[in-house]
């Protein structure tokens, strides 16, 4: 894992990536459509988070007993991972189509803002320019897609989809448990999206 040194303190790069993504995501959806991000999306967030971090009990009961402060330093690890993947797909799948009636569309471009995001994120803390650069390029052109687009939604998510595993094929393991991240919220986002606007 990498890690990025502020000062005295260390990060995971995957950690400060979803941060970093978090908010570019927001930001993008925003400038694309004129439209605020909606809570849906920073309170799936939160709860991916505490699920995550809180699976460290499931898992690890014994040592959280003994040194309940541990728990601010490990999380649930792949199985937690999963779990709170399950728990953020109920969350997105529920949630949005009661939030999001009058543009049935922003959940899905936002959640692809965010995946693409992430991945020219982490490329870059982890110093990988030229995959950063490919990644970024893909964020770029469904920026532009989001901004002129107005009709098809799902072939196009599909093209971004698939753009973004070719980029994870050619620079990293496609056999990865990032991988399969990507593929699932991409797979959620597709299941959101509507095959054409309404507005």
């Amino acid at each position: 894992m990498t890690y990025v040194q502020f000062g005295a303190l260390s990060i995971p790069a995957s950690w400060l990536a979803v941060v970093v993504s978090l908010i570019t995501g927001s930001i993008l959806h925003r400038i694309a459509t004129k439209r605020k991000t909606g809570d849906w999306y920073w309170n799936g967030a939160f709860l991916y988070i505490v699920i995550w971090k809180l699976s460290y009990i499931l898992f690890h009961f014994n040592l959280f007993i003994q040194t309940p402060m541990s728990i601010l330093y490990y999380n649930g690890g792949l199985y937690g991972h999963l779990i709170a993947l399950v728990a953020l797909s109920y969350h997105l799948l529920i949630r949005t189509r009661k939030e999001r009636l009058q543009h049935p569309e922003d959940g899905a471009r936002t959640l692809f803002f965010f995946l693409l995001s992430d991945e020219a994120s982490i490329s870059f803390f982890q110093s990988d320019w030229l995959h950063g650069g490919v990644n970024t390029l893909v964020l770029i052109g469904f920026f532009i897609w989001t901004w002129v687009q107005k009709d098809e939604m799902k072939g196009v998510l599909l093209l971004f989809l698939l753009l973004g595993l070719l980029s994870m094929s050619l620079f990293d393991d496609i056999y990865s448990i990032r991988t399969l991240t990507f593929l699932w919220i991409g797979a959620i986002a597709l299941i959101l999206s509507p095959k054409r606007r309404n507005d």
